[in-house]
């Protein structure tokens, strides 16, 4: 009965130790996998983004002569853009003066000095013997005493040159324009401002006509440097007489003539490498305003569509243009009666609030394309393989915008794109109406555009997109002045506001600043914005006064990013407790098993032994007819059931030591030393042993020292052991050290009780190290976390 009690209270307590240990222990795996998570996610996002930027990347090493100047540098890493903006072909391991050993001078004592400072810089440098050009790089050091410096780098010699041109169409306009009123002036200087820093091409051909009045040819009056490229530079020529143009006199004679705007795409070839522009004509009083958006990153986007449909997801979500793939629905006879909606981006959803289309028939859900035209414009691309654009104004299905549509042929289906060319229509009318050609750019501008006077901080021009942003109209924005910003800018984010107006204060031409900060619309509704300024105007000391400005609304994006994470978490926590579950019913299995084997051994075959031994006792030595009965067998089996009954008490012991429950674990301990000191002398020492460990601990402690005493005894041929337990705030430390015969290399097949040891570390993330040699002993080291110390 004594036993049956003194067990259930063992049980009850052992159990109350392994929860509390199970709690510990779980809480640890859980930091571990999300840091383990995060570390994946981060490095995932990294790779795909250098390899997805358009700027060239690379790392460097600094190499130094013995005085500590910056020599040379060698490329330990670099992206798929890097090869295109240098021409550098293989240049990982290689150094800057092995590639082109005359490449300037400047470029080692800048680099050096970011490492020898810590400080990133933005700077603009020459670059005459690697590509004959300049390069805008962003440049900033990798860790700390590393020499190492992470670049990014864009090529920007065709805009060095352009900007000379451009100061000198500049010049002469001003000349020109000087007569004119000061409203006239400062709306040509925003269009200059705004034509040359944009992407898009601008050019402006006026009619040259003779004494009757018929158009000889066109001369070009203005262009900006994406224009400069497609058009060799043609400011000042004349459309015959330089370039030989037909077909492109003949469009503009016609927009001339009749005043309708003509648009197409065209393929032209820029450094050697073709591009896609989207050209859009618009006659401009006696002439012609050409302008062309780069549509190349379109058309890759297309092809790679034709190979995969989830390629073509990710193109779609991440474009501000509304896409879409439309499956043919064909009758019986194999005609095209209708197309099935099977893609759609996330810009589309947004631009028609819808986002059941998926699945659903084209011409069902959007009736006006028949009588629009765009369905019999689907049908002629389907038969022609050929792609088909068109502008339509769509007032069904509560819209009223015009938009502007394209459709390219895949197998059997249609990739649809859609833009809202609304302002953009808008504008063209108003520039047929007055010359405000600049306010018609700035309205069609995708983006927010704006321009600040930072002597006051007054936005002295702002877009429709800022107005209906702010729900204010632009002159009460001008009126309100520096106070606009009090209200519009989130409080926490006013201080880098502020400073990135003070640095702009301080910038030379053409340097640009980033900034992503927060807003606040006309609703209280928080945004997060992404805005890139430049300085746009000088006093007559060529300090800055005011700056030109756009931005874009990412709130989208920054809530999408931080809902994706937190599904990451919740999912990682999910899998973490069944993890954790399972660990735990594995090792209350295992104790139980233990105390069934334990009260077995201790309640069967020790009380049957013992009941044999007594049986045996009662044998006395009698005389019978002068003969003595033999002893010796007698004694030799009450030997060996004395051993069996002690054997099945030190099993019995080993299974469930009483000695832990009762006197902890250092007596435990001790008095496994003790039990095989016959054999092995063994020398226990213990260190930091002020306070209780946890109960499961202290048992998987136990059970780890048992198995290794036990592997001294059988296998090692020792006559000295030491046992080292060390606890600190932090780790538990366990060495074993026998003078046995060792062993050279470890079996990479170990034994079952060291498989079980390393899989119990493994679970209590530690580490098991064996150092061994041949007839020079053995050592194994064990540590893992002190988790009921560290937790406190």
């Amino acid at each position: 009965m004594f036993l049956i009690g003194e067990h259930l209270f063992l049980t009850t307590d052992m159990k109350a130790r392994y929860n509390a240990h199970k709690n510990h222990h779980q809480a640890n795996q859980d930091k571990l996998e999300l840091l383990s998570q995060q570390k994946q996610f981060t490095e995932e996002k990294y790779l795909f983004l250098l390899d997805n930027i358009n700027q060239g990347f690379c790392i460097i090493e600094m190499i130094w002569d013995e005085e500590g100047r910056a020599l040379d540098y060698r490329f330990l890493q670099v992206n798929k853009a890097f090869e295109r903006q240098t021409g550098i072909k293989d240049a990982v391991g290689r150094t800057m003066k092995e590639i082109e050993p005359a490449h300037e001078t400047h470029w080692f004592q800048i680099y050096g000095e970011i490492v020898k400072s810590g400080q990133p810089k933005r700077f603009e440098a020459e670059a005459a013997y690697l590509i004959d050009g300049w390069y805008e790089v962003e440049a900033f050091p990798v860790g700390r005493n590393t020499h190492k410096v992470a670049i990014l780098f864009n090529d920007i010699s065709e805009r060095k040159r352009a900007e000379r041109l451009t100061r000198e169409f500049t010049l002469r306009l001003e000349e020109e324009v000087k007569q004119q009123t000061r409203a006239l002036k400062e709306s040509q200087d925003l269009l200059r401002a705004t034509l040359d820093s944009s992407k898009n091409v601008t050019q402006v051909w006026q009619a040259i006509r003779d004494s009757t009045n018929h158009v000889l040819d066109f001369k070009c009056v203005f262009t900006n440097k994406l224009g400069a490229e497609i058009l060799e530079k043609a400011l000042g020529t004349e459309l015959l007489s330089h370039h030989r143009h037909e077909e492109s006199f003949r469009n503009y004679l016609q927009i001339v003539e009749t005043g309708r705007s003509v648009s197409y795409e065209q393929a032209i070839v820029v450094d050697g490498k073709e591009r896609w522009y989207d050209m859009s004509l618009v006659k401009l009083h006696d002439g012609v305003v050409v302008k062309g958006l780069d549509i190349t990153e379109r058309k890759e986007a297309e092809i790679q569509l034709r190979t995969s449909n989830q390629l073509l997801q990710s193109v779609f979500d991440t474009s501000l243009i509304g896409m879409s793939v439309l499956d043919a629905v064909r009758n019986e006879v194999g005609e095209i009666i209708d197309f099935r909606v099977k893609i759609v981006s996330k810009q589309h959803e947004r631009e028609t609030k819808r986002s059941d289309l998926v699945g659903k028939l084209y011409s069902q859900e959007y009736p006006g394309i028949k009588e629009a035209g765009i369905f019999d414009l689907m049908l002629r691309v389907m038969k022609s393989g050929q792609p088909g654009q068109m502008e339509y104004f769509y007032t069904y299905n509560g819209f009223h915008k015009w938009f502007s549509c394209m459709f390219v042929r895949m197998a059997d289906s249609l990739v649809a794109t859609n833009l809202d060319i609304t302002e953009r229509k808008l504008a063209e009318d108003k520039i047929k109406e007055d010359d405000a050609l600049l306010r018609g750019i700035a309205e069609a501008a995708p983006d927010m555009l704006y321009v600040i006077d930072i002597r006051s901080m007054q936005m002295v021009y702002g877009n429709n997109k800022i107005a209906k942003l702010l729900q204010r109209s632009l002159e009460d924005i001008r009126e309100m002045g520096a106070a606009l910003f009090d209200q519009i800018v989130y409080p926490d984010d006013r201080a880098k506001f502020d400073n990135n107006i003070n640095m702009l204060r301080q910038t030379g031409d053409d340097e640009v600043k980033e900034l992503v900060y927060r807003l606040i619309d006309g609703y209280g509704k928080l945004h997060w914005v992404q805005t890139r300024r430049t300085v746009f105007k000088r006093d007559a000391e060529g300090h800055p006064t005011h700056i030109i400005g756009l931005s874009l609304d990412i709130t989208e994006q920054v809530y999408l990013q931080q809902k994706n994470l937190q599904l990451r978490l919740e999912r990682s926590e999910l899998e973490k407790r069944q993890q954790r579950e399972i660990f735990m019913a594995t090792l209350k299995a295992q104790e139980d098993e233990r105390r069934r084997i334990a009260e077995n051994l201790h309640n069967g075959l020790g009380q049957l032994l013992y009941s044999v031994k007594l049986h045996l006792e009662h044998l006395k030595p009698k005389l019978d007819d002068g003969l003595v009965l033999p002893l010796l067998p007698l004694k030799q089996a009450e030997r060996l059931l004395s051993e069996a009954i002690r054997e099945s008490r030190r099993i019995s012991h080993e299974l469930m030591p009483s000695i832990l429950e009762d006197f902890g674990l250092q007596a435990a301990i001790e008095d496994i030393c003790e039990q095989f000191s016959k054999t092995v002398k063994f020398e226990c020492q213990f260190q930091g042993f002020h306070e209780k460990l946890d109960k499961h601990i202290e048992i998987a402690i136990f059970r780890m020292v048992q198995e290794l005493v036990i592997n001294i005894i059988r296998h090692a041929n020792a006559t000295k052991g030491t046992i080292l337990i060390a606890l600190s705030q932090a780790w538990v430390t366990i060495s074993v050290a026998d003078d046995g015969i060792g062993f050279g290399k470890p079996s990479a097949k170990r034994g079952i009780g060291l498989n079980t040891i390393q899989n119990k570390i493994r679970l209590l993330n530690g580490s098991f190290e064996v150092h061994s040699a041949k007839q020079r002993g053995t050592i194994i080291d064990i540590r893992f976390p002190n988790k009921k110390r560290t937790n406190t």
